[in-house]
């Protein structure tokens, strides 16, 4: 039920290209008839075979109306999330929207020691990091607790808006 109620924030820009990053078996295909699916793993449902990484961000820029990533970029190293993000809104069309649901132990899992943050730091290093990459944030959902979540329902969860650009062309 969680992630309807973010992606219905997505959806209230009534996106004709609407991109899930990690889609898996194309679930949300099911409600939205829209959606292209972008997976690693090939599917039946999946639309796409890509892997997202800042080669595809590169390679898709402003090309999504909306795009959303539950539980699929957050395979990173802790001092990635700024570049993760930050590629994931380079692929968001000017005025677009995003949701990406993030699930902080498994970017633990990919942090080597040094770069560990104290669990009491955690969240204000996590939140300074979307601040930074994220400028429009609409919604932003901290689920850390003491115990790190062991299953992937996304510890962080945000919607942003992406920047309208106002320059000439």
């Amino acid at each position: 039920v969680a992630p309807f109620f973010y992606i219905q924030k997505l959806l209230e820009k009534n996106p004709k290209v609407f991109a899930d990053i990690g889609c898996g078996i194309n679930f949300f295909k099911n409600f939205i008839p829209e959606i292209y699916g972008i997976d690693w793993d090939v599917h039946p449902n999946v639309d796409e075979v890509a892997f997202f990484n800042n080669a595809y961000s590169n390679a898709h820029t402003n090309s999504f109306d909306c795009a959303m990533s539950i539980n699929s970029i957050h395979f990173i190293s802790l001092k990635d999330i700024n570049k993760q993000l930050t590629n994931f809104s380079n692929i968001i069309k000017p005025g677009g929207r995003g949701f990406v649901a993030l699930n902080v132990k498994r970017m633990i899992e990919r942090t080597d020691e040094e770069d560990i943050i104290p669990g009491d730091q955690l969240s204000s290093y996590i939140k300074q990091q979307v601040d930074q990459a994220l400028p429009n944030v609409l919604s932003y959902d901290d689920y850390i607790h003491n115990e790190l979540d062991e299953y992937m329902n996304g510890n962080i969860r945000v919607v942003f808006e992406k920047e309208k650009w106002y320059g000439s062309n």
